[in-house]
């Protein structure tokens, strides 16, 4: 994930000559062409929190690095609460809406429709509206990926189509993601808009954030991550 430098001030600028140029990594860290004891000083864990409001309000060499190191911070923070929420999902202390499949009883009818299927009796395969809308909710189903380095959002259908062509029952970290440590065909400008695309769709309410299923089957039920997290998640991608 790349970001844009902020403008610095005309005094930062002649305090930087002479400095190697900043650089920032694919997760968000800044690192040096070579080393530099200022920088080290002012991005040390001892130092983050006294100058968290210089890091904005007076940009300078040796606080700027600060504002790109506490929205790294805030992503990992976001991608280590939901992946913790997979180890509580059984909590009963953790309360998390579930997406359902269907009952029992629904299943055996929408088995029983299609072993009978008549022309007439019931819409042709596919057609139905209940079967659109279960379509158009199962594409609208978003997880984070697993990879700490990466955290791009992911479609669910997308990385069970990974998984599956891998010859896969489990997940693993990076199925389904386009993002450049993740995919070998990364698109620059392409999953950038992807990853936008979903953002919005998830702040519109037409997609969900949902938990990594454990098996890479079809028709199970999820867990849905709570609307907190996900509104994290979702400015933590408007930082890309």
């Amino acid at each position: 994930m790349i970001r844009k430098h902020l403008p610095l001030h005309s005094s930062a600028r002649r305090s930087t000559l002479g400095q190697p140029p900043l650089l920032l990594s694919s997760a968000g860290r800044c690192i040096r062409r070579c080393a530099c004891v200022r920088f080290e000083r002012c991005c040390s864990a001892s130092n983050l929190g006294p100058r968290l409001d210089l890091a904005f309000d007076s940009p300078s060499s040796s606080t700027l690095p600060c504002v790109f190191i506490l929205q790294d911070m805030t992503e990992q923070q976001v991608h280590r609460e939901y992946l913790a929420l997979h180890d509580r999902v059984d909590d009963t202390n953790t309360d998390l809406e579930t997406i359902q499949c269907g009952t029992m009883e629904q299943r055996a009818e929408w088995e029983a429709r299609r072993a009978c299927w008549r022309y007439g009796r019931y819409p042709r395969p596919g057609t139905a509206k209940s079967t659109k809308d279960a379509l158009r909710a199962a594409h609208g189903q978003t997880l984070l990926c697993q990879d700490p380095e990466c955290r791009a959002l992911v479609d669910l259908q997308s990385a069970r189509r990974i998984a599956r062509a891998a010859g896969r029952r489990r997940f693993e970290a990076g199925d389904g993601c386009g993002s450049k440590s993740c995919s070998a065909k990364h698109w620059k400008a392409r999953f950038r808009s992807q990853q936008l695309k979903m953002a919005s769709a998830l702040r519109d309410g037409k997609r969900v954030l949902v938990l990594w299923p454990e098996s890479t089957e079809g028709r199970i039920s999820l867990r849905i991550v709570p609307a907190a997290l996900a509104a994290a998640a979702v400015e933590t991608v408007a930082l890309v």
